[in-house]
């Protein structure tokens, strides 16, 4: 059994979404070499119930790289895998992920997308070992939305030559809504419920139940809740604390 990815997956599910056990998964083997390139010791895309619809493109190099999709998803774009090994990407059931992107670049790298998570359009850059993307149950991800764990460029003390702007993890909790090109950097967390304004850059941690906008982004009001329509009875229930 591929014990590094059970590790990881339960190694995240004490805070965030939970995710099955691995063996409730089961391996595509047939596939377009096309569009689909699958190479490394133990990797692969596994399927749990029925998936609605599978990435156009998957990319994957590298040894015990998995891509796992649940009952239920429907995934409409690619994904990549590749410069290490032991990367795990799993897409959460019921998940609408529309226009998705996601690139894993190193080492022990995973990726999160939680139950009912959704995306207009959306990019996750999962860079440098041991880096992780975390999406809560179900967040809202609207178009032009870039989340990266790393800048892509080394920036080096010029005297001591140490990096000072290192990879670091990115969590988002529970029901959050990422407004339209919206950034979110390296080693932020957003708390569950919160709204991320259009346009804006969030940098620091962010407090539950709030809203922030700007750049760099801020608070602008606490004490909030949300609905993916106009009406306060459709928020579910266990997600208003």
């Amino acid at each position: 059994m591929f014990n590094f990815a059970r590790k990881q997956v339960v190694d995240v599910t004490s805070t965030r979404p939970a995710v099955p056990p691995i063996d409730a998964f089961t391996e595509i083997t047939e596939y377009d070499p096309k569009n689909w390139s699958i190479s490394g010791e133990g990797s692969g895309v596994f399927v749990r119930g029925k998936a609605v619809s599978l990435p156009q493109s998957v990319q994957i190099q590298g040894d015990n790289c998995r891509l796992y999709i649940d009952n239920g998803c429907f995934v409409n774009g690619h994904i990549e895998i590749k410069d290490g090994s032991n990367s795990v990407a799993y897409l959460g059931p019921r998940t609408r992920l529309r226009n998705f992107h996601a690139v894993l670049s190193g080492d022990s790298c995973l990726l999160v997308m939680g139950e009912a998570a959704t995306t207009e359009q959306a990019v996750f850059f999962v860079h440098g070992d041991n880096m992780q993307i975390t999406i809560g149950e179900d967040c809202m991800l609207s178009s032009g939305v870039v989340i990266r764990t790393a800048d892509g460029h080394g920036i080096f003390d010029a005297e001591s030559r140490r990096q000072i702007n290192k990879p670091a993890a990115v969590h988002v909790g529970a029901h959050c809504w990422i407004g339209n090109g919206a950034r979110v950097a390296k080693g932020v967390t957003i708390s569950d419920g919160c709204v991320i304004g259009q346009m804006s850059l969030v940098s620091k941690p962010t407090e539950p139940n709030s809203i922030y906008a700007g750049v760099p982004a801020r608070k602008v009001r606490s004490g909030t809740v949300w609905s993916r329509t106009d009406m306060y009875d459709d928020i579910p229930a266990h997600l208003l604390g």
